[in-house]
C-alpha cells in the first residue's frame, strides 16, 4: 500500500507527497463524481483504480496500474447509467434501478462475452489489448491495454488536417487487415472513428473503446454513443441488419476524412442521392480507383456497399499498383517499325463489318414478317452482336449486359436470411425492405427473460440462403406471465391504467369518494402493489379511483 501512496492517479507515474503531479500537471484534489469509483480503489487485489478516462452509455474507463505486472493499464467498468446507480453506502457496488434487472443482465453478459472475446486477439497488434475480465461490486470489469500516444483526430491536426494518399495506405494496411481478422471472430466495432483510434509513438494506428451493440446503436436500452459522419445508417434504425458492411462504412468515412480533411456528410442529411464530393477531386494525391472504392464504401443503401473489408483493401492495394502500372506508361514509348499486315487486318475486319451488317438487316426484316414483339428482335440482335468478336466495344457491351443480366437471376431467387432475434416484431412486419425475402409468422408465447413484443426464436438461420416469400416462423414474448402489480403512489386513473396494460394486466375501475385524495387519482389497488398476478388465471386487479 505504500506504493500506491506515491502514485500520481493522473498518470500513474511514481510521485513525492506533492499536491500537483510534475509529470501530468494533475491535481490531487480535483473533484471526481460520486458516480464513479473512488480514486486509489484497488480491484482484484491487484489493480489501482486511478482517474476516469472515458465514459459513454456503456460504462467507465479509468486509468489504472496493475501491481503485480507493474505498469500502466486502463479498467473498463460495465456502469450503464440508465439502469443502474453507485451505492452511497461506501461499498462502491452497483444497485439495479428497480424494473431494470433484466436488461441490466442481459447487457453485462454481453459486455463479458465481448471482452472475453477480445482477450482471444491477443495477436492483432493494431487492436487494442484485453488482458483480463473479472466481476467485483456487483459488476463486470476488463482490463485493457494503456495505449501511449494520440487520438487519429489530434494527429490529423498536427499534420495540417489532412494526409496524402501514399502516407494514408501505409498508415491504415495494417490496420485494415487486423479489422479483417477481428470480423472472422464475429466481432463488430461501431465505433470507428478518429476518437476511437490512438496513434502510437511509432506512428501505427490502434482500434481502441469497444463496446456492446447497444452502446453503438440509438434507440436501445441505454445511451448511445454513435460517431456522426462515421455511423453507418443502419445504426440509427432498429429494422436495418448489420454487418461486416457497418464498420466497412466507418473504415471508409474515415479515409475519407484523412484524405480530404472534413469528414462526410451524416447519412441523414444525405437524402436518397449519393451526394459527397469524391475525394480525388478534393485531394489530388488520391488516385480516382481509391476515389471510388471509399465512395462504395459510403453507400447509403447496404446493398450497394463493399461488404467486407478485406475487399476494401484489395480494392485499394489493386488502386496502388494500377497507379504504378500508369506511371510507368507515362515514358516515351519505344518506335517500332509499321507491319506489313496492317492494311490486311484493316480489309478483314471491314468484311466482317460488311457481312454482320447484313446478317442485321436480314433479321431485322424477318422480324416484320412475324409476330414477334420489339423485345425479342432487340434479344436477337444483341445475342449476334455478343456471339461475334467484331470489336472491344461490342465485346465490353454485352459482357457487361450479361453479368448484369446474371446478377438479377441471382437477387431474384437468393438472399441472406436476416436476424430477426432481438427485433420487434412490430418493425419486422412493418419493414418494407423483407417484402418479397421473407413471410413471418408470429407466434407469442410468455418469457420471462425477454421485452414483450421482441423476437427470441426464429426457424430459419440467420445468413443462410433462403429463395423468394421463405416462410419464417417467429418466437414473439408476451412478456412474464406473472407480472408484478405496479405501486399507484402519486398516480392519475389514466396513467395507472396505462400502466397496467403495458404488463398486459386485467383490471377493473371502481369510483369512491374521498376526503383525503384529489378527485382523478388512484386510492388503492386490490391485490396489494408488489404482489404478481397470473395473466392466465381468472383474477383482475380491482383499482379504486378517487371522484
Amino acid at each position: 500500500m505504500g506504493d500506491i501512496k506515491r502514485r500520481c492517479i493522473g498518470c500513474m507515474k511514481e510521485i513525492e507527497n506533492v499536491q500537483v503531479c510534475p509529470y501530468c500537471g494533475y491535481n490531487e484534489k480535483t473533484p471526481i463524481s460520486k458516480d464513479y469509483l473512488a480514486p486509489r480503489t484497488l480491484l482484484n487485489d491487484r489493480y489501482l483504480v486511478g482517474k476516469p478516462l472515458r465514459y459513454n452509455g456503456e460504462g467507465v474507463t479509468y486509468i489504472a496500474y496493475d501491481l503485480v505486472v507493474d505498469s500502466v493499464v486502463e479498467v473498463r467498468e460495465y456502469f450503464p447509467d440508465k439502469l443502474c446507480t453507485r451505492s452511497d453506502d461506501g461499498s462502491q457496488d452497483l444497485v439495479i434501478i428497480p424494473g431494470f434487472e433484466a436488461q441490466f443482465k442481459a447487457l453485462l453478459i454481453d459486455f463479458a462475452e465481448l471482452n472475453e472475446s477480445l482477450i482471444k486477439m491477443r495477436t492483432l497488434t493494431s487492436i487494442e489489448q484485453t488482458y483480463e475480465v473479472f466481476e467485483a461490486n456487483n459488476t463486470v470489469y476488463a482490463v485493457k491495454e494503456h495505449v501511449q500516444g494520440v487520438t487519429f483526430a489530434q494527429f490529423l491536426t498536427e499534420n495540417a488536417g489532412e494526409l496524402d494518399w501514399e502516407e494514408t495506405y501505409t498508415l491504415f494496411e495494417p490496420l485494415l487487415k487486423n479489422i479483417s481478422a477481428m470480423h472472422a471472430y464475429q466481432i463488430l466495432h461501431r465505433g470507428i472513428s478518429p476518437d476511437t483510434i490512438r496513434v502510437t509513438r511509432r506512428r501505427e494506428l490502434k482500434l481502441c473503446d469497444f463496446c456492446i451493440s447497444s452502446a453503438r446503436n440509438v434507440k436501445t436500452e441505454i445511451s448511445a454513443q454513435v460517431f456522426m459522419g462515421y455511423a453507418a445508417p443502419e445504426q440509427f434504425s432498429s429494422s436495418v441488419y448489420q454487418g461486416t458492411w457497418t464498420d466497412v462504412y466507418a473504415v471508409s468515412a474515415l479515409l475519407y476524412r484523412a484524405l480530404t480533411g472534413s469528414r462526410p456528410p451524416e447519412a441523414g442529411n444525405r437524402g436518397y442521392m449519393e451526394n459527397i464530393i469524391p475525394p480525388s477531386i478534393l485531394n489530388h494525391s488520391v488516385p480516382s480507383a481509391v476515389s471510388d472504392a471509399i465512395l462504395k464504401g459510403l453507400s447509403q443503401l447496404t446493398e450497394n456497399r463493399t461488404k467486407t473489408v478485406g475487399v476494401l483493401l484489395s480494392e485499394l492495394s489493386a488502386a496502388g499498383e494500377n497507379i504504378q502500372i500508369k506511371i510507368e506508361e507515362r515514358e516515351p514509348p519505344e518506335k517500332k517499325k509499321p507491319k506489313r499486315y496492317g492494311l490486311l487486318a484493316l480489309l478483314i475486319t471491314s468484311g466482317i463489318l460488311v457481312v454482320v451488317g447484313t446478317i442485321i438487316v436480314i433479321f431485322a426484316l424477318s422480324g416484320n414478317g412475324r409476330s414477334s414483339s420489339s423485345e425479342d428482335s432487340s434479344s436477337s440482335l444483341d445475342s449476334s452482336f455478343s456471339s461475334s468478336d467484331i470489336s472491344d466495344e461490342s465485346f465490353s457491351s454485352s459482357e457487361a449486359s450479361s453479368s448484369s443480366s446474371s446478377e438479377s437471376s441471382i437477387n431474384g431467387t437468393a438472399y441472406a436470411m436476416p436476424k430477426l432475434i432481438d427485433q420487434m416484431y412490430e418493425s419486422v412486419k412493418n419493414n418494407t425492405s423483407y417484402k418479397g425475402m421473407i413471410v413471418v409468422e408470429p407466434e407469442y408465447v410468455y418469457n420471462d427473460n425477454v421485452d414483450k413484443g421482441k423476437i427470441f426464436e426464429q426457424s430459419v438461420e440467420p445468413d443462410s440462403l433462403i429463395s423468394a416469400n421463405t416462410t419464417v416462423k417467429v418466437k414473439v414474448s408476451k412478456g412474464t406471465r406473472y407480472p408484478t402489480i405496479p405501486s399507484f403512489a402519486g398516480m392519475k386513473k389514466d396513467a395507472y391504467l396505462s400502466l397496467l396494460g403495458d404488463r398486459g394486466i386485467p383490471h377493473t375501475v371502481v369510483g369512491e369518494e374521498s376526503e383525503d385524495v384529489e378527485p382523478g387519482y388512484v386510492i388503492s389497488v386490490n391485490p396489494q402493489p408488489g404482489s404478481t398476478i397470473d395473466l392466465e388465471g381468472s383474477t383482475k386487479v380491482e383499482v379504486v379511483i378517487s371522484r
